[in-house]
């Protein structure tokens, strides 16, 4: 579980705590994996950063695009699961991921002060951050936080 105490509750030492609060009450509010977006915004700086990240490795495995992921799926592509409680979790989860990206990274969208600050102080003023780089790192933040809650409950099938 979540809480002052967990490592996944603090932000990484170059995102200012007021924003990664920002961005976890948000989460949270929005009923998103609280925090997969944040992670993803760590990540995403991390990759700005090239071969003076410390976690340049690890950065250069990560996907720049997963268009066949479910939370990245078209609504007619989740209509193929035919399931229709996944599909309406899966576009419930796409829309809020979405909808994050809209207001917060998405250039032609940044109107607001918070929208820019936001942006401006992970990436700069003038970085372009696409929806598919976001959505992918996005996707894998959601898969390691869904995969560590297995782990620790003792595998899938219990």
């Amino acid at each position: 579980m979540e809480g002052k105490d967990d490592p996944n509750s603090r932000p990484p030492e170059f995102v200012s705590k007021l924003i990664w609060d920002e961005v976890n009450q948000e989460c949270m509010e929005g009923g998103f994996a609280t925090a997969a977006i944040p992670m993803a915004l760590a990540l995403l700086r991390e990759r700005r950063r090239g071969d003076d990240s410390p976690i340049r490795a690890y950065i250069r495995a990560l996907p720049k695009s997963i268009p066949s992921h479910p939370l990245l799926m078209n609504p007619w592509e989740l209509e193929l699961l035919e399931s229709p409680t996944l599909e309406f979790v899966v576009e419930e989860q796409s829309s809020r991921l979405r909808d994050f990206y809209q207001r917060h990274l998405n250039s032609s969208s940044s109107s607001s002060r918070k929208t820019s600050r936001l942006k401006e102080d992970l990436f700069g003023e003038s970085a372009e951050i696409s929806m598919d780089e976001f959505g992918a790192v996005a996707a894998v933040m959601v898969e390691f936080r869904v995969s560590s809650k297995i782990t620790i409950m003792g595998g899938e099938g219990r």
